[in-house]
């Protein structure tokens, strides 16, 4: 994972709890949106590092990460964002998908906008 994907200065759009052995969370980046599903060993801890970002009215975004092996099998996950939280997951293993993000021209509605047909 660390040496394909770059998240940084990408949109943070949340972190979801799925279960209590699972959480997800995503990430836009230009064109691209990312789900990055946990399989957790411990629960997610979110931390305040900071209260004066200069980000703190925009939408929070990913500054950077550290991945550490803490033993055999477990890895740790550390995620500062630009509104002043820390993400802390700690980890088995981690699933990632990627969804292409398309935006509609100016002056254009998109598909599911459009109404449907109408009968005769």
């Amino acid at each position: 994972m660390a040496d394909k994907l770059c998240l940084h200065d990408g949109l943070f759009l949340g972190c979801l709890p799925i279960s209590a052995e699972r959480a997800a969370i995503n990430v836009r980046t230009n064109d691209s949106l990312y789900e990055l599903s946990y399989h957790l060993k411990r629960p997610v801890v979110s931390t305040q590092f900071t209260y004066g970002s200069v980000f703190v009215n925009q939408q929070p975004r990913w500054l950077y990460d550290e991945v550490d092996l803490r033993k055999h099998g477990v890895f740790s996950h550390e995620i500062p964002l630009s509104n002043g939280l820390v993400l802390k997951c700690v980890f088995g293993d981690v699933d990632v998908s990627r969804s292409e993000v398309h935006t509609v021209a100016a002056g254009r509605r998109p598909l599911a906008a459009v109404e449907p047909a109408s009968r005769r």
